[in-house]
């Protein structure tokens, strides 16, 4: 992808090839799950240049791998929040004097 002399882009198949996978990315996920890598503040866009013009254009395998990133460090959160909690189960068990209904309650 490239300015041409009147700063209008140049697509080639690269180019096309990368946009079709942003929309394929960005319409198989969900709003939050798009607000969580945007409010990662991590960029997903190509400077493309010319001598009196630049422009930011969204590129599908940065967002790609931007996604890949967010999920791995999201389940990772996750299976430390499960271990903890896991870690904890029989101090609670105890403190319910091992009322096991009160445990099903939790999650119905």
């Amino acid at each position: 992808m490239a300015l041409d002399s009147n700063c209008k882009l140049e697509f080639n198949k690269k180019a096309q090839m990368s946009a079709q996978m942003l929309t394929c990315i960005q319409n198989s996920i969900s709003d939050k799950c798009a607000l969580k890598l945007v409010a990662s503040g991590e960029k997903f866009k190509l400077g493309i240049n010319n001598s009196s013009k630049s422009l930011e254009v969204a590129n599908g395998p940065l967002y790609h791998r931007m996604l890949i990133t967010r999920i791995t460090i999201d389940k990772s959160s996750t299976l430390a929040y499960i271990r903890k909690s896991l870690s904890k189960l029989d101090e609670y068990m105890i403190s319910i004097d091992y009322n096991i209904t009160k445990i099903i309650g939790l999650y119905d």
